[in-house]
């Protein structure tokens, strides 16, 4: 095979030599051969060749070592896919599930900030073609009209960047959380495509191309810390996965349910242990059971205050050993019409208070923030944002410990923040607060 091979290089020009006047590589070596593998591109038959040489090479060489030929075959998956799905469908999807999974993505809006870097003032709002060039294509494997259908259904037509870029940051943060969430069972890993762009994008992203994370950062790192609780909307049970190296034991599972005005429907405890690279099912939601005709919500048995209660609800997770929290999520869900959240719009305004220092850190600037509802409201997609004191203008990179929060009356919670001081311009630095419902 290995001459066969050499033959067949040779004869579509992929090897060429030149013995008396050698190649320069970029590392400086010199070598009489050059080879321009991009040729068997062109020539399927010769690329075969060389795939299946590569292959029996490998196995010969090094038994048991995978042979992946490209990054979505072989024993691995991909293919997406790349377009936004709704939660419910990333656990019920079945490709990939028996092998690690080398490319999932979907569209991420960036925040306002980028999009009005990225944009002209004369292509903000409406979308147009110039959202085409930074990649937010209607159709294609991206499929834009999906994510804005999603949106509508969501909250209704946007009328304007900021309402859009606002209520986009729901479907970026939930749908990256569940590209994560849905593959604990299986085990298997996942790769998203991609974590970061190469030029102005509103795809296929974590954080954008000024280095400013959107929603869907948190929602992966929610979806993929190594212990955490979490809602499967397949199985409609609550799970404690621990991917962690280690046995934990000890652990109490808190489930509790909210309507929109924050009055509790129903809590539950659960002790429980969870043995190292397990998903453990611990208890379904009440008011979640479906009847004969497949509807949710409906005919349930629940300590709802009512047979069927008002949608969405608000699902609060936490998972505790002793009296540390180790996980935490937080969830709006319709069970009655998944997706829709437009009652969402009508919440009374919430009232969270925010406290913060800066303290030098060497080369760094640092923040332990505390952020506290002191309503009776639930606050939804609490954002901080690093602005400088005088410009007003965003600091950038920032590395947040969490973002797009959610808090229940009386809750509160600390977040660290941090940032290079060489990247604040020698601006004092200040902490902006926006929400959902905060006005």
């Amino acid at each position: 095979m290995q001459k066969l091979i050499a033959k067949e290089l040779l004869s579509i020009g992929a090897v060429f030599l030149r013995p008396e006047e050698p190649f320069t590589w970029a590392s400086g070596i010199q070598s009489p051969i050059y080879c321009d593998n991009r040729l068997t591109l062109s020539a399927p038959a010769v690329r075969n060749l060389v795939e299946a040489g590569l292959a029996a090479l490998v196995a010969r060489l090094h038994p048991g070592l995978h042979y992946i030929p490209h990054s979505a075959d072989g024993p691995v998956s991909g293919n997406g896919p790349y377009r936004a799905l709704p939660p419910a469908e990333y656990f019920a999807l079945e490709r990939g599930a028996d092998r690690f999974h080398s490319e999932r993505g979907m569209p991420n809006v960036p925040t306002l900030e980028s999009l009005e870097r990225m944009l002209g003032p004369a292509h903000r709002w409406p979308q147009d073609d110039v959202w085409g060039m930074h990649d937010f294509a209607l159709e294609s494997a991206q499929s834009a009209a999906t994510f804005n259908a999603m949106v509508r259904k969501a909250f209704g037509e946007p009328e304007s960047l900021e309402q859009f870029a606002e209520w986009a940051q729901w479907i970026n943060y939930d749908g990256y959380r569940a590209m994560f969430e849905s593959r604990s069972a299986a085990r298997k890993g996942l790769l998203i495509w991609m974590s970061h762009s190469c030029w102005p994008s509103m795809v296929w992203q974590t954080y954008d191309y000024y280095f400013a994370p959107t929603a869907a950062y948190f929602g992966a790192k929610k979806g993929s810390a190594p212990v955490r609780i979490q809602w499967n909307p397949k199985t409609e049970q609550v799970e404690v996965v621990n991917h962690s190296a280690g046995d934990l034991s000890g652990l109490t599972a808190q489930v509790r349910v909210c309507a929109l005005d924050g009055s509790v429907l129903s809590e539950q405890d659960a002790a429980l242990d969870v043995p190292e690279d397990s998903t453990i099912p611990v208890c379904g939601v009440p008011g979640w059971a479906r009847n004969d005709a497949g509807q949710a919500g409906k005919d349930t048995v629940s300590v709802f205050p009512a047979s069927e209660p008002e949608f969405p609800i608000l699902l609060r997770l936490a998972l505790l050993q002793g009296d540390r929290e180790l996980a935490g999520n937080f969830y709006v869900l319709n069970p009655s019409d998944p997706g829709n959240l437009q009652a969402l719009l009508q919440m009374p305004e919430a009232k969270v208070g925010l406290k913060y220092s800066f303290r030098r850190e060497g080369e760094d600037w640092v923040a332990v923030t505390t952020l506290e509802n002191r309503s009776k409201t639930p606050a939804l997609m609490l954002r901080l944002n690093l602005v400088g004191g005088r410009s007003g203008e965003q600091i950038l990179p920032v590395f947040y410990e969490d973002n797009w929060i959610s808090l229940l009356p009386g809750e509160r919670r600390e977040i660290a923040v941090r940032c290079a001081a060489a990247d604040t311009r020698g601006e004092h630095l200040t902490l902006m607060l926006s929400g959902f419902n905060l006005y």
